[in-house]
């Protein structure tokens, strides 16, 4: 959930930043970096005031326009769209918020370097706006999104502190991770240690055969 939703906000956002002159360039870069310098706790204090049932933010807005917002954002086991429980939804979104401008930053460094003679000679060829994007920026950003990708995926499968905080694994364990999971197992539940080393070699193996997937799906034997 947390990739393909981070890839679709950072990179598009990335090219409008690009777009903005340069007087602008630099506080935008600033404020989207922000959440994630900022403290884990802090942000889920924000969002848990955002999930509140009845007097939250977000159940204000659906109010305001005509419609019914959940019983409970993260406390829900019924509510699931597509497969995917609410609370876990409303949990990623927060990570996604606190984590893209990482990936923000490192695409908008990528589109720097791509050389501008390349762009000038598609446009001369009579590439439009979309085509110029499509077949010459995102090939170019290629290495770029292996980059983004694999650090994205190893800090979604390691996310431990809003889960903690915001969901505490419920409702029904529809939130709990493998993280959570070694943590209770470590230092909750009868210090069971051995279990809990188990999962964490079996949670690096997972991460090992992904980042080698992705690897293997997004590499390229060129550079420019």
């Amino acid at each position: 959930l947390v990739l393909p939703l981070n890839l679709a906000i950072t990179l598009p956002l990335a090219v409008l930043l690009e777009s903005i002159g340069e007087r602008f360039k630099t506080l935008f870069r600033a404020i989207y970096f922000l959440p994630t310098i900022s403290s884990s706790v802090a942000l889920v204090i924000i969002w848990g005031y955002m999930y509140a049932p009845g007097w939250g933010l977000l159940s204000i807005m659906f109010k305001s326009i005509g419609l019914v917002p959940p019983k409970s954002w993260l406390q829900d086991p019924n509510t699931i769209y597509f497969g995917v429980p609410l609370a876990m939804i409303c949990v990623v979104v927060a990570h996604v918020w606190q984590d893209f401008g990482y990936n923000l930053v490192i695409f908008v460094a990528a589109l720097q370097s791509i050389p501008k003679t390349l762009r000038e000679a598609a446009r001369v060829d009579g590439a439009n706006v979309w085509q110029e994007f499509w077949l010459v920026v995102v090939p170019l950003l290629r290495r770029t999104v292996l980059l983004t990708s694999v650090l994205t995926v190893i800090s979604s499968l390691q996310v431990f502190v809003i889960f903690q905080l915001l969901s505490r694994g419920g409702p029904k364990n529809q939130t709990q991770t493998m993280v959570l999971s070694i943590y209770e197992n470590a230092f909750r539940f009868a210090n069971n240690l051995g279990l809990a080393s188990a999962m964490s070699m079996v949670l690096f193996m997972i991460i090992l055969v992904l980042t080698v997937i992705q690897f293997r799906i997004l590499r390229t034997e060129w550079e420019y």
